[in-house]
């Protein structure tokens, strides 16, 4: 992860944090007071932060060790605000109980829907699973972040392949 972050959006590393007496990591940028701390990026709308966060269970297999994605949430914020105006999130259920979308958006983005009005923060808009790579992708293409270098396509498709073929839980990507 952090080559290709360090490769296509920002140098900031990301943390790999053990959950004591848990079998989970956490991946986010490093933390200040015990918040996760958001990379700068200049974009064509003006300043912006990118919160990046994943929990990580590992469970035994033969020959070793799988993680499998608990959570993540990738988050972008303008910064001058506190809240993020679009966020990517998934949470893998622990009840059978829970019926929203696992994989979702949301946002303070104001939708009419016939004579009321509701925010997508009310909502779970489904998206399916939202890899790492394509939340960078829309940084640079759609906010114009600056790529930190010219091949920053290719790193990226190279880096979903991999998280394709040796990471992704069966189905899910």
């Amino acid at each position: 992860m952090n080559d290709v972050l360090k490769r296509t959006l920002t140098p900031v590393p990301v943390r790999y944090l053990a959950v004591p007496g848990r079998p989970y990591f956490v991946v986010t940028f490093p933390r200040r007071a015990g918040v996760p701390t958001a990379a700068r990026l200049a974009t064509r709308f003006g300043p912006m932060r990118f919160l990046f966060s994943q929990v990580l269970a590992t469970r035994e297999v033969e020959g070793g060790h799988r993680l499998e994605t608990q959570r993540y949430a990738y988050k972008l914020t303008r910064a001058s605000d506190s809240q993020p105006f679009v966020r990517w999130e998934y949470d893998r259920p622990k009840s059978p109980r829970v019926k929203r979308c696992r994989h979702h958006l949301q946002g303070p983005i104001r939708l009419d829907l016939g004579t009321r009005s509701v925010s997508l923060d009310e909502m779970h808009l489904p998206t399916g699973w939202v890899t790492f790579e394509e939340v960078i992708r829309f940084c640079i293409v759609d906010l114009g972040a600056q790529p930190r270098s010219a091949d920053w396509n290719r790193v990226l498709l190279d880096s979903y392949e991999l998280f394709k073929s040796q990471f992704a839980p069966l189905g899910e990507v």
